[in-house]
């Protein structure tokens, strides 16, 4: 009895020498809603497995702008001792943005592997609206914040408060190579949610138009905005494909069937 007594001991003391693994939920979500991707993780993983909550949640993820909810992602993180260290961060849907959005705008680095499932890192865009970037919209409505209409794209970069500085399409001191060690963006072609679907891989419409530019051929890529180029160019950005709907990335299911493509950069 001594003996596994002494042996969980030092099992739990290696696990907890682990890296720690965050995770982020999206827009219309709580922490809530992540816990049986986060009993998964702690099954496979066998680490601290953390899910943190915005504000009030639900309501917040909505009515609450994009770097309000990064602040409170900061708050949170850095109340937690064994977070002063690098960890892992998951961010599903929106939830990614803000994972981003933290470990770019922090001070040091934090993260190890950013991995983002179905998350519109280009932004996304459904119909023309110039309203949707008034101030009044853009302190209100956390998706309005990274809203890119093609047909509006001048207007989106003067007005929206949160996507061109975060990945460098204004003028910004935000880099994302020096900020984590990897960059995993898990994405669907059955994602049923996020428009254009390709943003969660990095890309998204030529301006003026619904034509989806090739990652390699975009602006961000060429002029390296953020260290996006440096990252591939060292092979630490990585695009994991998977067969899911939007809704389903973060349910068992989905992530058991692409286990392995998914643990591999969390090990």
């Amino acid at each position: 009895m001594f003996a596994t007594a002494l042996f969980l001991l030092l099992v739990t003391r290696v696990a907890a020498l682990q890296t720690p693994v965050v995770i982020v939920h999206g827009i219309l979500s709580t922490d809530d809603d992540l816990q049986d991707a986060r009993f998964w993780f702690l099954q496979n993983l066998n680490r601290p497995i953390l899910t943190i909550e915005i504000g009030n949640g639900r309501l917040d993820s909505v009515f609450k702008p994009m770097n309000w909810q990064v602040e409170r992602l900061r708050e949170t993180i850095d109340s937690i001792d064994h977070l002063q260290e690098p960890f892992h961060m998951i961010g599903f849907s929106q939830g990614g943005l803000l994972a981003r959005a933290f470990a770019e705008t922090s001070n040091r680095q934090r993260v190890k592997t950013l991995m983002t499932f179905g998350t519109p890192h280009m932004g996304v865009y459904y119909y023309s609206d110039e309203e949707i970037y008034s101030p009044l919209n853009q302190n209100r409505l956390s998706y309005s914040n990274y809203w890119k209409d093609p047909y509006m794209f001048p207007l989106y970069l003067k007005n929206s408060t949160f996507l061109p500085s975060l990945n460098g399409e204004v003028e910004s001191s935000l880099r994302l190579n020096d900020k984590v060690d990897e960059f995993v963006m898990v994405w669907s072609p059955n994602d049923e949610v996020i428009r254009p679907i390709e943003s969660g891989k990095y890309e998204f419409y030529e301006q003026n138009t619904e034509s989806v530019v090739p990652f390699l051929k975009s602006e961000m890529f060429k002029n390296d905005y953020i260290g996006i180029r440096r990252m591939f160019e060292e092979d630490r950005v990585h695009f994991v494909q998977t067969d899911c709907a939007h809704r389903e990335f973060k349910s068992v299911d989905c992530l058991e069937r692409h286990k392995n493509k998914i643990l591999e950069f969390l090990l």
